[in-house]
């Protein structure tokens, strides 16, 4: 083993160069000082020798080479040139010991104290490398340690990503299960970028022969994609012609994609067998474009297609729906019908009919449960406050506007109605920021009497009950009268589908053309066989005059059919007429609900008042007599 290397510039023959360069400048300073200052001797007259010093110092320091060295070298300056003479009386070996006596002492502590330091050295080397060792252990294990947490921590991040993905991917599944076009544009995408880890991506919709950009994620300024693609382009006539993806690993796909994209599909409602869209995957990681994700982005279409299909359907519905959603409030589709029957039905009786639109200023402000809540709010209102025949519509479609109507109700009356419905509403938000905006205007003032036609009422046995109850409740309070018909058509015999659809259209035909704008017509049978009809406004002998009106157009009708087919008509009063010939508002006894202010009985004013007798009757009311 090797002495430590202090002092080390290097090796000559096994010597180090530091000890030779310490030996000789020692020893040429020792005799410079002894030549100059002292007897020039050398120091044989000194005991100890000063030369021990140099040889302690190198065998110490640097071990047995470098000691002995120093002892020769030592040696070499007491004695080269310096021998002493021989005594007479002194023998040759006496000489000879009294000459090699420092020499032999220089070179035998050069050797021992050499061998102590290379003991130690050496011990010192193996302590070294021991240390080493352990350092090197102590490194590996730190590292294996290091290693050990680095994959305990990517183990935890790839479960807690797995478990997020899932989570992600179960959320992202709910909103496509969502019944709104919009919401489930927004799961798709969010599916998309669980799925396939999309960067950029986007969603086309079909509309008017072409793909519209309905939805996209991750497009920066610079980013120069198309919003909008044609039927004459190429990629259009092979998404949605062709109903065929695009891959841009494909050599002819690249040429169709021309750089809008790496992953184009048809959002294909595949129970209906309609192209709805288009997925465009823009940019996706090379490790993530895998055969996987193209089987997965084929998936995903399908998937789209089925949920945005049923969607569409389910917003389709919903137009046409009565209802709009839990608070069950009129929807605004049905608000154009009923209104415009109820225009008609006003203007026919001359009863005015006034319109209050309560809008939400700041819907966005809203949490979640404060925008559930005034719909439910609005509903209650309506109950309580109002009379039975008033009309709440909820209008979804122009966010946040709610419009009540009020049949048989002057605009001079809609100042105390509408105060009083503000200040239930502002009661049951009192713990909110809602802020509402209360519109009135007239749908049909007391003076207008121009006709006006109203459509044809829903054909269903659910809106016939309905309309009936809330007929009946309108002409108890204003005092018309409401008849009604029914029509069946008994076949005394079977009649081909065809046939039968052909009778049931003309059979219908004939009550309309017999019936006014006002009257109400319903298909009580899906068949067509069965028909109701409600004639607000008219008498039982006039009811009974236009059954036989339309007894006799149907038996001309029927007449090339002889006995197979009969036609039977009844007729019935709902409600008799009791209205007084001054028009005046019916009694308490005939009016639904009085509403009050302030504690006391308020009744609509009549329809024929002029302006002096309106303002008589609210002074009374604010004085509290009747």
């Amino acid at each position: 083993m090797r002495a430590p290397a202090t002092g080390y510039l290097g090796r000559l023959l096994g010597v180090r160069v530091s000890a030779l360069v310490e030996i000789a400048l020692f020893l040429g300073i020792a005799l410079l000082v002894d030549h100059f200052f002292l007897s020039g001797n050398r120091f044989s007259t000194i005991e100890p020798h000063p030369f021990w010093v140099i040889v302690l110092l190198i065998s110490v320091q640097y071990g047995t080479n470098e000691g002995i060295v120093a002892a020769l070298a030592s040696s070499a300056a007491l004695l080269v040139g310096n021998l002493p003479q021989q005594t007479i009386d002194q023998e040759f070996y006496s000489y000879l010991f009294a000459v090699a006596l420092n020499p032999m002492m220089w070179s035998t502590t050069a050797i021992v104290a050499g061998e102590l330091r290379m003991r130690y050295a050496r011990r010192e080397q193996h302590l070294s490398e021991s240390l080493a060792d352990a350092e090197h252990r102590e490194e590996t294990i730190a590292l294996a340690y290091q290693e050990l947490v680095a994959a305990h921590e990517r183990l935890e991040v790839s479960v807690a990503s797995d478990l997020t993905t899932v989570l992600t991917l179960y959320r992202a599944s709910k909103r496509l299960q969502n019944l709104s076009a919009e919401e489930v544009l927004n799961g798709a995408a969010d599916m998309v970028s669980t799925v396939l880890n999309a960067r950029k991506y986007s969603i086309y919709r079909l509309a008017e022969g072409r793909l519209e950009l309905a939805l996209n994620r991750g497009w920066q300024e610079t980013d120069r994609f198309r919003t909008e693609f044609g039927s004459s382009d190429r990629l259009f006539q092979t998404v949605v012609g062709r109903q065929a993806p695009l891959v841009i690993t494909e050599t002819v796909d690249q040429h169709i994609l021309a750089g809008e994209g790496l992953l184009a599909g048809p959002i294909f409602d595949a129970d209906q067998g309609e192209i709805l869209g288009m997925l465009k995957i823009e940019e996706i990681s090379f490790a993530d474009l895998n055969f996987n994700a193209i089987e997965n982005f084929k998936m995903l279409c399908e998937l789209m297609g089925s949920a945005l299909a049923n969607a569409r359907r389910f917003e389709f519905i919903a137009s046409e729906s009565i209802v709009s959603g839990p608070s069950m409030l009129y929807s605004d589709a049905y608000y154009s019908r009923q209104t415009a029957f109820l225009a008609a039905l006003a203007r026919r009786l001359n009863f005015p009919v006034s319109v209050m639109r309560i809008t939400v200023l700041n819907p966005d402000d809203l949490e979640p449960g404060e925008k559930s809540r005034l719909p439910v709010l609005v509903r209650d209102c309506t109950l309580h406050i109002l009379r039975s025949t008033d009309l709440a519509f909820e209008f979804r479609s122009s966010q946040w506007q709610y419009v009540i109507v009020l049949p048989n109700t002057p605009m001079s009356n809609m100042r105390i109605v509408s105060e009083k419905y503000r200040l239930a509403l502002e009661k049951g938000l009192r713990d909110t920021d809602i802020r509402l905006e209360i519109d009135m205007e007239p749908l049909v003032d007391a003076s207008e009497l121009k006709p006006d036609q109203a459509p044809m009422a829903a054909n269903t046995i659910a809106d016939y009950t309905r309309e009936t109850q809330f007929l009946i409740a309108l002409s108890r309070r204003t005092g018309f009268p409401v008849s009604g018909l029914r029509l069946s058509i008994v076949l005394t015999v079977d009649l081909p589908d065809v046939v039968r659809k052909e009778l049931s259209s003309a059979l219908m035909t004939i009550v309309r053309r017999a019936l006014s704008d006002a009257d109400l017509v319903y298909n009580l049978e899906p068949m067509g066989q069965v028909i109701a009809v409600l004639l607000p406004g008219v008498s039982l002998p006039d009811a009974r005059r236009k059954a036989a009106q339309i007894k006799e157009a149907l038996a001309e009708r029927l007449r090339p059919l002889g006995t197979s087919v009969k036609a039977e008509i009844t007729v019935r009063e709902l409600v008799a007429g009791q209205r007084p010939a001054s028009r005046r508002m019916p009694s308490a006894q005939n009016t639904d609900r009085i509403t009050e202010v302030d504690g006391t009985p308020c009744r609509p004013a009549p329809l024929n008042q002029t302006a002096d007798d309106a303002a008589r009757a609210r002074a009374l009311h604010e004085a509290g007599q009747r």
